[in-house]
């Protein structure tokens, strides 16, 4: 399945998520590209990493097969970076490489559903307030 930038303009941005997770086969793949920095009013939503981990992989169960960031403007294209995953670091994404400053950027991503289903029901946190609040023994 293909989100070529349409997701972001969905009010209803977890709705959309888990109809596109309704519609992939076991082992299907989630090919997406979205906004994610310096695009102000282009849509509702701009799409970070933080996503596609802390919903695709951690509360979903589907692997990242790509993650990258890169810059809209042709001049930049050549600048693409990875990130780190917040699942193993237990924190946030941080960026790994070089990327231009004040340039919009896309976030191309690839995600593949997991074989066997998972347990539904999985919440989704930003991962710096997982760590805050394991660490204030706060109710999660």
């Amino acid at each position: 399945m293909y989100d070529g930038g349409t997701c972001e303009h969905i009010f209803e941005l977890p709705k959309a998520y888990r109809n596109i997770h309704r519609m992939l086969k076991p082992g299907g793949t989630l090919i997406g590209h979205s906004p994610c920095n310096n695009w102000i009013n282009h849509s509702f939503y701009q799409i970070s990493p933080e996503m596609v981990y802390g919903f695709w992989e951690k509360a979903m169960g589907y692997e990242v097969l790509h993650l990258t960031l890169q810059p809209l403007l042709p001049n930049f294209a050549k600048h693409v970076a990875s990130t780190t995953n917040p699942n193993e670091t237990g924190k946030r994404p941080r960026i790994k490489g070089d990327l231009p400053k004040n340039s919009p950027l896309i976030l191309n991503y690839a995600v593949r559903k997991p074989l066997k289903k998972m347990a539904s029901g999985s919440k989704v946190y930003q991962t710096d307030y997982v760590e805050k609040w394991k660490n204030d023994d706060a109710v999660v």
